[in-house]
């Protein structure tokens, strides 16, 4: 896919990898439209953009609210054009909280941007995608989705990355034949401000409250990858037409160790 003149929906794009992978579109041609939940961000945002190659337009939206996330939808193919490339990379951080002692709260707002959001992108995109046979969809999940780091208590957070990538491989299946290709990207430690995603959570899953990340999680941000690299790799992923997209193999350990017992197991069963 050239991505030149073509139209891309980038949710929790105002900050991150989503506003990495904007920049990228939009330094390509691509004509972005970029949702966030907070209203100042994309004003900041939008200024930041105002001298790329291609046009952004922006729009508040909450991924979890699923008539929200059609109405938007409408919007932006009134304004930019018909939706040929779907980004759905909002989510939350959420870590340091054994599961059973997790509160009400955050388990409904991990679970309903991170897994819901994303099937709400999902039901209000492809369709048209589908019918026009043509189109791609990037699903952001995580390492975390692959593998569970041990020790920071990540249980909830890689639950629902762990459902973003069976769900971009049930779509990848789902999705042969039809013109319309998927894209999952598995990040390792990119800047982001997903440590600190408490500070904006929705009213109707509590309001925003702070929870400080742990030491660890913090000297991994100090290293991480810049936003616009991962940016880069999603955008040749798109050209390329690949499916899996990792930034880094920092944590390719804790991977493999995972399918390691993943293997004792099977091979038990045939002792």
């Amino acid at each position: 896919m050239n991505l030149s003149d073509r139209v891309a929906l980038v949710t929790g794009g105002a900050s991150g990898i989503g506003r990495g992978i904007a920049g990228v579109l939009l330094s390509r041609g691509a004509r972005v439209a970029i949702t966030d939940v907070r209203p100042e961000a994309l004003e900041e945002t939008r200024a930041y953009f105002s001298g790329y190659r291609g046009r952004v337009l922006t729009y508040p939206l909450d991924v979890s609210d699923r008539p929200a996330f059609g109405g938007v939808v409408s919007y932006i193919e009134r304004d930019l054009g018909l939706i040929e490339v779907l980004i759905n990379n909002a989510g939350v951080g959420y870590s340091g909280v054994p599961l059973h002692q997790t509160p009400d709260n955050d388990i409904d707002w991990v679970l309903d941007v991170n897994l819901k959001g994303v099937l709400n992108g999902i039901k209000a995109v492809v369709p048209g995608m589908v019918e026009r046979r043509s189109g791609w969809v990037v699903n952001v999940s995580s390492m975390s989705g692959l593998a569970l780091p041990s020790g920071i208590h990540h249980g909830l957070y890689g639950a629902t990355k762990a459902a973003v990538t069976f769900l971009s491989e049930g779509m990848r299946q789902d999705l042969i034949g039809s013109g319309v290709g998927v894209t999952v990207l598995c990040p390792g430690y990119v800047r982001t401000n997903l440590p600190w995603s408490s500070t904006y959570r929705s009213a109707k899953h509590g309001g925003p409250t702070t929870r400080e990340p742990s030491p660890g999680v913090l000297a991994a941000m100090r290293r991480a990858m810049d936003p616009a690299e991962a940016g880069e790799l999603v955008a040749g992923a798109i050209e390329q037409e690949k499916f899996f997209v990792f930034t880094d193999i920092e944590e390719m350990t804790d991977v493999l160790a995972w399918h390691s017992r993943v293997d004792e197991a099977l091979a038990a069963v045939g002792a």
